[in-house]
């Protein structure tokens, strides 16, 4: 008997052991969990006092090399490098890569205005025209290649005289765009079908042309350098190929003219000349006036 009350005295020790040991493990576990909480809202205040509607997309979570303050919806807010064309589109959420039944396959294209293109697109094939884009968007990298190689076709070298660069420059300028001036940086310009002017003039080329002036500002595209003695517009020579989204580009032209000045030209040959070339009052501000 005396053996039995000594096993059951030991054994309520046993449980009560036990029930103290889960109680304080179970205060421990309360007091770290308060603490990570501490914690992380020390590092991350936003999610406290942030809304539903003011939290980031999940995209834009995501590091990106270069991120932009560009907001779709007021473009002309965008900031110096992007007006500039110093933008990684690989990385930059609203651009994607063309599909090749619209074009060239893996281009740059932005979101926006690539939605508009497949609406435009899909009208122009009901009416047994293909529209095809061969160029769309372009960074500073890619049009200082384009610029300084057409500089070279033309026999420039770095011993001329400044009124034979000039003079370079401004033959240059009827069809290339050097960099950091190109209405391409912004994503809102694409090139369709041919870049000869003379396509356009006769057979499937003036159809093309034909159907775009008639119907391509339903979708919010205008010719961006027409004819000059049509419109009194300086600057590039008519591209009947190149075409603008009004509806972006509007915006990031004004934000230009606001934001960017000769100072900013550097780190491409001829640089230093192109205030005496007037690229921004001439070439910039040489469009459709429509798109102003």
């Amino acid at each position: 008997m005396r053996r039995r009350l000594k096993a059951q005295k030991k054994y309520k020790r046993i449980i009560l052991i036990q029930v103290l040991v889960i109680l304080a493990l179970g205060v421990v576990w309360v007091l770290c969990t308060k603490c990570n909480g501490t914690a992380l809202q020390a590092t991350n205040p936003v999610i406290e006092s942030a809304s539903s509607d003011s939290l980031p997309e999940a995209d834009s979570l995501v590091d990106n090399p270069k991120p932009s303050t560009i907001e779709d919806e007021n473009p002309d807010t965008a900031d110096k490098d992007f007006l500039l064309g110093k933008t990684d589109f690989s990385h930059h959420p609203d651009f994607t890569n063309l599909e090749s039944r619209y074009g060239t396959a893996g281009l740059p294209i932005r979101k926006d205005v690539y939605n508009a293109f497949k609406e435009m697109y899909a009208a122009a094939l009901e009416d047994g025209i293909e529209l095809r884009i061969l160029s769309a968007a372009r960074n500073w990298s890619r049009q200082r290649s384009i610029w300084e190689g057409r500089l070279n076709s033309l026999g420039w070298r770095a011993s001329m005289s400044r009124q034979d660069k000039v003079r370079i420059m401004q033959q240059a300028l009827q069809y290339v765009s050097m960099p950091g001036i190109s209405r391409h940086h912004w994503g809102t310009e694409i090139d369709l079908n041919n870049l000869e002017p003379s396509y356009f003039t006769r057979g499937q080329g003036k159809r093309i042309l034909d159907w775009l002036k008639l119907h391509a500002a339903e979708h919010g595209f205008y010719q961006t350098y027409t004819d000059k003695a049509e419109t009194g517009r300086t600057g590039f020579s008519n591209e009947p190929w190149h075409w603008s989204y009004k509806p972006l580009s509007q915006g990031f032209f004004q934000a230009y003219l606001r934001h960017v000045s000769y100072t900013d030209f550097v780190g491409f040959t001829g640089a230093e000349l192109a205030e005496d070339v007037q690229a921004i009052e001439l070439y910039v501000e040489g469009i459709n006036p429509i798109l102003k």
